[in-house]
């Protein structure tokens, strides 16, 4: 389900961004045993592009994180009793509620 002015694509490209960099780490890893043993330029140059794009991957999620922050792209607590003030009873936050929009 989807809400009217939910920004998931950030969040998305972050996720994809991390599994690919876990994968690249891996096969980096994998790829620079294999040249060491076999003494195979071809593995290293693999490990090599596997290194770079462990590198862009981790760049990217932090690049992500950052737009989010920076944007406050995430649910605060003022902003779920702002969104949800008819639902907020069943988080429980009623009296937190009130408090935050009694100061804002």
């Amino acid at each position: 389900m989807q809400y009217i002015g939910e920004h998931l694509l950030p969040g998305q490209i972050g996720q994809f961004a991390i599994l690919m960099a876990f994968v690249a780490a891996v096969l980096a890893t994998v790829s620079y045993f294999l040249a060491t043993q076999k003494n195979d330029e071809s593995w290293q140059r693999i490990g090599r592009w596997a290194f770079i794009a462990h590198g862009i991957g981790i760049f990217t999620a932090a690049a992500c994180m950052f737009y989010v922050m920076t944007y406050i792209m995430y649910l605060t607590l003022s902003s779920i009793c702002l969104r949800y003030s008819g639902s907020i009873s069943a988080f429980g936050k009623e009296e937190t509620c009130v408090k935050i929009s009694l100061f804002q």
